[in-house]
């Protein structure tokens, strides 16, 4: 049986398509195929509250791509979400119902909450042995943390209106400004301080692009990517006035991501203080691995499996 995910971000539209190979494996599926499209639809909706004509006409070429490269596989089960982007966009409705009359995909617009729990319930899977784990998801236009383990009494979620590519539109315009990063840093802190964090966890784990591109960036020569608060703090500083062409050609970057590094290393050195955490363990678990195990676990539920 085969599942296809598509997770349509605000800093890019992503596809994975996989293969169910049974519940006895640690992980029950295997990924045959993934790719990703620089849509970028959240730099227009966060400033003007809509997906702007660039911006869909993106979005549509993105889809109809992953749509005919969905032609390629044995009827996949398709699962399409979209997060902050589509949450926050006035035209969200109609972008989604146009996208279902002219090319058949339906788009399920998720909460934050349900996209951290979707996240870590992925988590559950990869790291068995953790009780007490905290998941921070910093994606596009908000920031998920969700707790997962079963030494929780009660799981809970939080997510944060802010994230990446929200940041970026501030940081672009100020960064050559006095006390620049004090003030983004203020502005993340402020939204974060209205919740209470988590407490008594025994494994911080961090996912999404911004965080595994920091990982790459900060533990390249190391074994497991732990990033430490220290070097996070002083690597923002050496990158805080760099223009994005230099970032991307400094850590091979692609420009979508490039945009939006910088901001989302503040809103993870932003978390750590918060949660009074030096270090956080990077996860190749992402949205689209958490709905690969919510599908699959949907239809345990349901005897649709059938065991290989």
């Amino acid at each position: 049986m085969l599942f296809a995910v598509l997770d349509l971000g605000s800093n890019s539209f992503k596809m994975t398509v996989a293969q169910y190979v049974g519940s006895g494996r640690k992980v029950p599926f295997k990924i045959i195929h993934k790719e990703r499209h620089p849509v970028q639809m959240g730099a227009s909706v966060f400033e003007e509250r809509i997906i702007s004509p660039r911006h869909k006409t993106m979005a549509f070429k993105a889809l109809t791509r992953m749509r005919d490269n969905l032609a390629h596989f044995n009827m996949p089960l398709v699962r399409v979400v979209g997060t902050s982007a589509l949450r926050d966009a006035r035209n969200g409705p109609q972008f989604v119902d146009e996208i279902r009359q002219k090319l058949g995909l339906k788009i399920q617009v998720i909460s934050g909450l349900e996209e951290a729990r979707v996240i870590a319930q992925g988590l559950e899977w990869e790291y068995p042995f953790v009780e007490r784990g905290v998941l921070v998801d910093i994606g596009g236009g908000s920031t998920e943390v969700a707790q997962f383990g079963e030494g929780w009494k009660k799981l809970g979620q939080d997510s944060f209106q802010m994230g990446s590519v929200r940041l970026a539109l501030k940081w672009d315009v100020n960064r050559k400004r006095p006390s620049a990063e004090a003030k983004l840093r203020e502005n993340v802190r402020s939204v974060l301080n209205r919740k209470k964090p988590p407490r008594n966890f025994d494994y911080l784990v961090g996912s999404a692009g911004a965080i595994q591109s920091l990982g790459q960036i900060l533990c390249a020569r190391k074994k497991n990517a732990v990033i430490h608060l220290g070097d996070l703090d002083d690597w923002i500083v050496h990158s805080f006035d760099e223009d994005v062409r230099s970032l991307q050609s400094d850590y091979a970057l692609a420009p979508s991501r490039a945009r939006v590094l910088v901001p989302g290393a503040i809103i993870l050195s932003e978390v750590l203080h918060w949660l009074k955490e030096e270090d956080i363990f990077v996860t190749e678990m992402t949205l689209r691995n958490g709905l690969l195990v919510d599908f699959v676990e949907t239809l345990k539920e349901r005897n649709w499996l059938v065991e290989l």
